[in-house]
């Protein structure tokens, strides 16, 4: 897990799991599986799951065909933070075994 800085002041926190690092099957199994990990924490926070691919397809971009799902699951820890101050982001790539994973967060 890597952490970043979004706009030069929204700690985040990026996880990208490869295919071959988990037991589920599909993105939905392991959203469904990051949901629950977060309703089950108690101090953590769900925010919303973002379709990455759906999101680019509809507005016209390209996704590399060997992308075949890209999905945030985004939720903040629960604290004394102000809301909107932090951010974490599980990020799923499903993609042909052996391809890197392109692209960042912004």
């Amino acid at each position: 897990m890597r952490q970043m800085l979004l706009q030069e002041k929204y700690p985040i926190f990026l996880a990208e799991i490869g295919k071959h690092e988990t037991r589920h099957q599909t993105v939905d199994e392991l959203v469904a599986y990051f949901e629950q990990c977060i309703a089950a924490h108690g101090k953590a926070q769900f925010i919303a799951v973002f379709d990455h691919r759906t999101h680019t397809r509809g507005i016209g971009g390209e996704i590399d065909p060997a992308i075949k799902a890209a999905v945030d699951v985004v939720f903040r820890p629960q604290s004394a933070q102000p809301a909107g101050t932090g951010r974490t982001t599980a990020r799923h790539r499903h993609r042909r075994a052996g391809r890197p994973l392109r692209g960042e967060l912004p």
